[in-house]
């Protein structure tokens, strides 16, 4: 399921481009050339961690956490489509987020002096 209404707007003006953009084509710069290959093998492997902490999840933990952060549903559109209280909703999503987290942290903590 797609949500267009996330994705970001941009304007003409952006698009075309003006003489004026001196100061934000040097951020841009700046940004990419933060792009290490030892930065990208990092943010590759975190992926693959959440992405597999993901897969260990329970089915129940699994689902709720794809509606929320995947989806983008609510919390009481979650407790319709999986038929149970909001409460429990909130539960699972917690464990899921924690259980993720653990396998993650690591990882970042990790990574000195880069800023995740």
């Amino acid at each position: 399921m797609v949500d267009l209404k996330r994705d970001p707007v941009v304007s003409e003006s952006a698009l075309k481009g003006s003489d004026d953009e001196d100061e934000t084509s040097g951020v841009e710069n700046e940004l990419t050339t933060s792009e290490t290959p030892e930065t990208v093998l990092a943010a590759k492997e975190i992926a693959a961690t959440v992405n597999a902490a993901m897969e260990a999840l329970p089915d129940e933990l699994r689902q709720a956490v794809t509606l929320r952060e995947i989806e983008g549903l609510s919390y009481e559109e979650i407790a319709e489509v999986m038929n149970c209280p909001i409460g429990t909703v909130r539960s699972r999503i917690f464990r899921a987020r924690e259980a993720i987290s653990a396998k993650v942290k690591p990882m970042l903590e990790n990574q000195t002096g880069k800023r995740w």
